[in-house]
């Protein structure tokens, strides 16, 4: 009797603690944009320098992040920024953009060896021309798509969803997104050695 009350008081905390773990944040308001930083648990979250560091004054067309922090490792994240730019601002924003290079950090005998990469520029497996930072790989994509008829950028980061639980624009997702974010044939990250 003593060991199914043990039992039973163990299923209980175990419970109680799994309702205890679970946070989940939605932004819309680009007024709230700052939150973002704050938050923890974020996979390649160096992947959101790609990102303006600000969206105060800008002309933002759609804003959308979501973070779902579950009982173990990281967040789930959605997350889409569409701004339209002016010639002048968009013509900045793209060299930032193109010239942007993370930081890759080889551990070797005899100490680290840091190595900028550039953004993967990507043609082919998205709607619109894309500069890639993570593409596919543990379950996480982070790039910016690149609308120069519109002026237009969508800063796009996605992590360990189901293509089924997306509140962004489905348009904007890589053409072979699928499973938890993977992308079949495509695993990358300009930030560490695969």
């Amino acid at each position: 009797m003593k060991k199914i009350i043990v039992i039973l008081l163990i299923i209980c905390m175990s419970f109680s603690l799994v309702g205890c773990a679970y946070r989940k944040v939605t932004i819309t308001d680009p007024q709230d944009y700052h939150k973002i930083e704050t938050l923890p648990e974020i996979r390649d979250r160096e992947a959101l320098e790609i990102f303006p560091e600000s969206i105060k004054d800008k002309d933002v067309d759609f804003f959308y992040f979501r973070w779902d922090l579950g009982i173990i490792g990281c967040a789930s994240v959605e997350y889409q920024l569409s701004v339209k730019y002016n010639e002048t601002e968009f013509e900045k924003e793209y060299d930032r953009i193109k010239n942007y290079r993370g930081e890759m950090v080889y551990l070797e005998d005899d100490g680290e060896r840091c190595i900028k990469e550039p953004l993967v520029y990507d043609d082919e497996n998205f709607c619109l021309p894309a500069y890639v930072a993570v593409l596919g790989h543990n379950s996480t994509n982070a790039y910016v798509l690149v609308d120069k008829e519109n002026k237009m950028m969508h800063y796009m980061y996605l992590c360990v969803l189901e293509k089924d639980d997306l509140h962004i624009n489905r348009k904007y997702l890589p053409n072979d997104y699928c499973y938890f974010g993977t992308v079949p044939g495509l695993s990358y990250s300009i930030y560490e050695e695969v």
